[in-house]
Order: structure tokens, then C-alpha cells, then sequence
């Protein structure tokens, strides 16, 4: 059994969950999206869609840190594929073509980013 510490000013012994009817460890908070007591709550995630408190909060902060890492290495290969697409279309003579039309576009980096964007 685990022994929490109380300090009887925000935390008492006497603390009971209205909605579950339970003792509450202290900075334990009802959550009213899962509908029961989380122990050292913190939030509610909806990217989870799980609450964050004492038994996953070091998960949680693992999925932070490889989100990061997953979206740098998306910044970085979009970086690359614009970059080679650039030189591309330099080594061809510097022009888009419309697929529909046919019409052919002269190179700005803005004309790229569109049809980098567009697909």
C-alpha cells in the first residue's frame, strides 16, 4: 500500500470523490470525460484519449518526445524533396507544365511551393 502525505490544508485524510465515493489520494482530481478518480492527475489527453496522471505519465512524455522527433524528420525530408524538386526542374529548363492544359509555367519559388502544396 502506498502512503501518501496529506497536508490538511489543500489535501485531508477525509477527502472523499463525490462521484465515485472513494477516499481520494492526495492531487488526485475526478476526471469527468473517463468518469473516475486519476491519482496525481494532470490532464485529460485527447490525442490518447486517456487521462495523464502517476501510473502513465512517463509514456506520455515518451509520445511527446518521439512526436518531436517523428515532425523534425518530416520538416526535414519535405526540406529535401523541395530541394530536389527544385533541381529538377532547373536541369530541364526551368519550367512547370500544366498536365490539363499543357501550358508551360516559368519557374519562381512560389509557382513551386503551389505545386509543391497542390500535390
Amino acid at each position: 500500500m502506498k502512503k501518501y502525505v496529506f497536508d490538511d490544508v489543500m489535501y485531508s485524510k477525509e477527502n472523499k470523490c463525490k462521484t465515485c465515493k472513494i477516499d481520494k489520494p492526495a492531487r488526485s482530481k475526478h476526471c469527468r470525460v473517463c468518469n473516475h478518480c486519476v491519482e496525481k492527475f494532470d490532464h485529460h489527453c485527447i490525442w490518447i484519449n486517456q487521462c495523464i496522471g502517476a501510473k502513465n505519465y512517463k509514456w506520455f512524455l515518451l509520445f511527446i518526445f518521439f512526436h518531436v522527433i517523428i515532425c523534425f524528420y518530416g520538416g526535414i525530408a519535405g526540406i529535401a524533396i523541395f530541394l530536389g524538386e527544385k533541381w529538377l526542374v532547373e536541369k530541364n529548363g526551368g519550367q512547370f507544365v500544366n498536365e490539363k492544359t499543357g501550358e508551360k509555367i516559368p519557374y519562381s519559388l512560389w509557382v513551386h511551393f503551389i505545386y509543391f502544396v497542390a500535390g
